[in-house]
C-alpha cells in the first residue's frame, strides 16, 4: 500500500498547507470515514488550477478494513 501522509487540523480547524505529489493520479483519503478519491490537477491559463475527483471504491474498502483492524 502507498505511504499515507497524515495531515491533522490545527487549533483553528484548518490543516497546514501541503503540496501534493504531481503524479498522474493523487489519492486523497478522509481520516474520519476512510472514503478514498483519485484526484487529478491541472494548471490552466492565468495561473488557475483545475481539479477533478472520482471515488476509488477498492481503495476505500482497503482503508476501512485497515481502520477497523486498528480499532478506529
Amino acid at each position: 500500500m502507498t505511504k499515507i501522509l497524515r495531515v491533522t487540523e490545527n487549533e483553528d480547524g484548518w490543516s497546514d498547507w501541503f503540496y501534493p505529489i504531481c503524479e498522474p493520479v493523487y489519492r486523497m483519503v478522509c481520516c474520519d470515514c476512510g472514503l478514498s478519491h483519485n484526484m487529478q490537477f491541472k494548471i490552466m491559463e492565468k495561473n488557475r488550477i483545475a481539479f477533478r475527483a472520482r471515488r476509488n471504491t477498492r481503495s476505500t474498502s482497503a482503508i476501512r478494513r485497515y481502520q477497523k483492524h486498528e480499532g478506529k
